[in-house]
């Protein structure tokens, strides 16, 4: 018996990675631009991926099974190849139930939705993808009931011709719709009558598979310390991405446009946010019930997770709902969400009907009831901004970390904040010299005043983007 484990990794995204040995002999290929000529004037690295996923069995043939494995995750355990020929046994093809959600139509309804609100990861690989065409085309095979979804990012199958034509007609969606293969892998093993085993277990959470993908913005900030920028090139890069900013609509820069007072002015809190609150509350009307739900921690954190078994997160300015997730499948992770507006997100909450797993604490950023040194890591997400003082807010974040901890900022940049708010309370954060950011607002702007990230603490390394939402700068520092 011979067996096949397959992965790839076109456009270079994810680092070298390696399996454990297994104690099932098996052999191990990993397609990448040097060995699998990159068709890059036809077709995306994302879609090229997929020739490699659907027609491994073309590329080395010869086997009796193959295993295709996300270059994103790796076989974590020697019997992991053992476990998958047992899935496989009695039937063409095993592969894991979704651990989210159980339909087509509702990964669907999941994808638009985030889409509608502008989520960069799905923009930058979904949006225009032909979802609604390739749904109406499946609906309208009356014989086919909805009633599966996988999650395809593992799999094992039989080399029988029964599998070649799923393959086939799997290729056939992928190519002819969008990249979200999983969409179709339900409706097409059922149309070549292909028998499955759908497994149970979570894929991120089984001991056979480990989630190894490495986060992006750490790679770009560790190539960074490598050869750091000159400040001339950092200044034409915010140029250019100003430039560019004129161009992008975003909910949360007309969020930072406010109708009234900005934070930490009055005491009168529901008039003082009424702006702030009449965004959520539309925002909660239309995505809330997809946050009632636990989800996992987003991949932003992984490389500060790295060695933990466990970490405790403190979300601060976190908004109506936590929407950074809450767990993972190898580290146990506690969240705590506060915001100064947590009575109000309650009573939007309420009339809305609305019932999240994790409820936001009400906290005040710059005096925070929490213990010294009690979270591993401190995260806060355009929020800081509107704080009354900023340097007294990172002061408390830095009192919360633990030794070794991190603090971790993001913040869309308001473009227009010098024509639209002259408050003293309405602080403008922005690079400079490629790695530090400055805080200031009108009043210290007037007066020559403001301060550095820097000057707060020492070590803190920062980048900016152009995103779907704006410009966003990206800050850590690593408590010493």
């Amino acid at each position: 018996m011979r067996i096949a484990v397959i992965t790839a990794n076109l456009g270079n995204f994810d680092p070298v990675i390696k399996h454990v040995d297994q104690s099932l002999p098996c052999d191990f290929y990993r397609f990448t631009d040097e060995n699998f000529p990159p068709r890059s004037k036809a077709m995306t690295p994302r879609l090229q991926a997929r020739i490699v996923k659907m027609f491994g069995w073309q590329m080395v043939p010869g086997y009796d099974y193959y295993i295709w494995v996300d270059s994103s995750l790796i076989l974590s355990d020697k019997d992991s190849v053992s476990w998958f020929l047992k899935q496989c046994e009695s039937v063409d093809m095993a592969v894991f139930k979704h651990p989210e959600r159980n339909t087509i139509q509702e990964e669907a309804d999941f994808l638009k939705e985030r889409i509608n609100r502008k989520d960069s990861y799905i923009l930058s690989r979904y949006e225009n993808e032909l979802v609604d065409e390739q749904l109406a085309a499946i609906k309208a095979d009356k014989s086919f009931a909805d009633q599966n979804l996988f999650a395809s990012s593992a799999l094992i199958y039989k080399n029988n011709s029964k599998v070649h034509n799923v393959m086939f007609q799997w290729w056939h969606h992928t190519s002819r719709y969008h990249t979200i293969d999983q969409l179709s892998l339900p409706y097409v093993l059922f149309k070549q009558n292909c028998s499955v085993r759908i497994i149970p277990d979570n894929y991120l959470k089984t001991t056979y598979l480990q989630h190894v993908r490495k986060f992006k913005d750490q790679e770009d900030w560790d190539n960074q310390n490598k050869e750091q920028y000159k400040k001339t090139e950092a200044e034409l890069q915010v140029e250019k991405i100003m430039e560019n900013l004129a161009k992008v609509e975003s909910p949360q820069l007309q969020l930072d446009k406010p109708k009234e007072e900005p934070e930490g002015v009055s005491s009168n809190t529901t008039n003082q946010y009424q702006h702030v609150l009449d965004f959520w509350r539309e925002w909660l009307e239309g995505n809330g019930k997809a946050f009632e739900r636990s989800g996992r921690l987003i991949n932003r954190f992984d490389f500060m997770l790295k060695g933990r078994k466990r970490a405790t997160i403190a979300n601060l300015g976190a908004g109506p709902v936590c929407l950074i997730g809450n767990w993972r499948r190898d580290i146990k992770v506690n969240i705590v969400s506060s915001d100064i507006l947590a009575d109000e997100y309650a009573k939007i909450r309420k009339e809305l009907d609305l019932n999240p797993q994790y409820i936001v604490e009400k906290e005040d950023m710059e005096n925070l009831s929490y213990g010294d040194n009690s979270f591993d890591i401190v995260y806060c997400a355009n929020a800081l901004d509107r704080t009354k003082n900023p340097r007294k807010a990172l002061m408390e974040m830095f009192r919360l970390c633990k030794p070794d901890g991190y603090v971790y900022l993001r913040h869309i940049v308001d473009n227009d904040y010098r024509h639209l708010d002259k408050s003293p309370y309405k602080w403008k954060i922005e690079l400079i010299e490629s790695v530090d950011c400055r805080f200031s607002n009108y009043t210290s702007e007037q007066n020559g005043e403001g301060f550095l990230l820097s000057e707060v603490y020492q070590g803190f390394k920062s980048k900016v983007e152009l995103t779907a939402k704006g410009v966003l700068i990206t800050s850590y520092v690593q408590k010493k």
